[in-house]
């Protein structure tokens, strides 16, 4: 799953944390550098990616939270082997403008 952090003008939000309800599923998420040629687990670059790997095993569904911050539902996510999913996690229910 390839995912974007943005803000309620539908900016990225650089330094964001996101985790899953299952802690087990946490070490998963990786947050890309801002030149797409390496990652790390500390939080977006300036242009809100991250990315959950999948364990390629059975399918998985589970909360994602955007974590430290205010405004922001949990959103649900499903995952499976050759699933691609492309979310841009934004505050409140409806998307930016």
């Amino acid at each position: 799953m390839l995912g974007r952090v943005v803000d309620a003008s539908g900016h990225p939000v650089a330094g964001a944390k996101v985790a899953p309800d299952g802690e087990a599923l946490a070490g998963r998420i990786y947050y890309p550098t801002a030149d797409l040629q390496g990652a790390n687990q500390e939080g977006t670059g300036p242009d809100g990616l991250f990315v959950y790997v999948h364990s390629g095993a059975d399918a998985e569904a589970f909360l994602l939270s955007v974590t430290g911050t205010d405004g922001y539902t949990p959103r649900n996510v499903g995952v499976a082997p050759g699933w691609g999913l492309v979310l841009t996690v934004h505050p409140g229910l409806h998307p930016p403008p």
